[in-house]
């Protein structure tokens, strides 16, 4: 090994052992999960919503992937959910189509004929290409994998709601969220020691969707329509089919 080569190795080594036994060296620590060093470098966003969603990624994901599987057993969807979900979907998918499928069926073959012209640009052709991939995909059945995503974070919320204090409902795209649930398990979490944020105002800007954030007339207490928003919409009959779910 040449001589510069071997300095670069020690360089290398040492950077390790100064990183492993120091962990000061590697940046400012603001906080600590599941027994690892959290450092202000990995949050990689100022504005306020972008800080948000590193907080939660750094802070929270592994927490949370970890109570799941400790609670899996409550927490996955059993056969017989899953089976009534997928029909569900379904038959609701082909309730759209009978009104949708002739319009998409006509620009579908509009970009059939486009995208024959040999004198499409690659970009034009590209667009074409996705425009198809997007109706084509629009006309297949929901696939069996909507099912398990959709039923497993209801349960979920189900699960945090019943075991964490109940309270407010959010509406959220993809379904209801246990609010104030969501926030009674974070601090059960952290009191617990699975986490620490020790910069207060990182710590604030955690729990700021919870303490700042308005959720106007998506976030309810009403007790009719937080059992409502909790209960799958295709378990609901069809008083279920005018609410604004997804």
């Amino acid at each position: 090994m040449s001589g510069r080569a071997g300095d670069r190795a020690a360089a290398v080594v040492c950077l390790g052992f100064l990183l492993s036994v120091c962990p000061a060296f590697a940046g400012e620590s603001i906080g600590h999960v599941l027994g690892d060093p959290v450092y202000r470098e990995q949050v990689r966003a100022e504005d306020p919503q972008g800080r948000h969603d590193e907080l939660h990624r750094l802070f929270t994901s592994a927490v949370m992937k970890r109570y799941r599987h400790e609670h899996r057993a409550e927490l996955t969807p059993t056969d017989a959910e899953l089976d009534a979900a997928r029909a569900f979907f379904a038959e609701q998918h082909e309730k759209r189509m009978v009104e949708q499928r002739p319009r998409l069926m006509m620009e579908l073959q509009v970009l059939e004929t486009r995208l024959t012209d040999e004198g499409l640009s690659e970009q034009q052709h590209g667009r074409f290409e996705s425009q198809r991939a997007a109706i084509e995909l629009r006309l297949e059945p929901p696939g069996d994998a909507i099912a398990p995503f959709v039923l497993s974070q209801w349960k979920w919320q189900n699960y945090l709601h019943k075991n964490y204090g109940g309270g407010r409902v959010l509406l959220q795209q993809f379904g209801p969220e246990a609010f104030d649930a969501m926030r009674e398990w974070l601090e059960q979490r952290e009191r617990a020691g699975d986490f620490q944020i020790t910069d207060t105002e990182l710590r604030d800007a955690f729990y700021a969707y919870w303490t700042t954030k308005d959720h106007g007339s998506f976030l309810s207490d009403d007790p009719a329509r937080v059992q409502m928003l909790l209960t799958p919409y295709w378990l609901q009959g069809d008083e279920a089919e005018n609410e604004d779910v997804p």
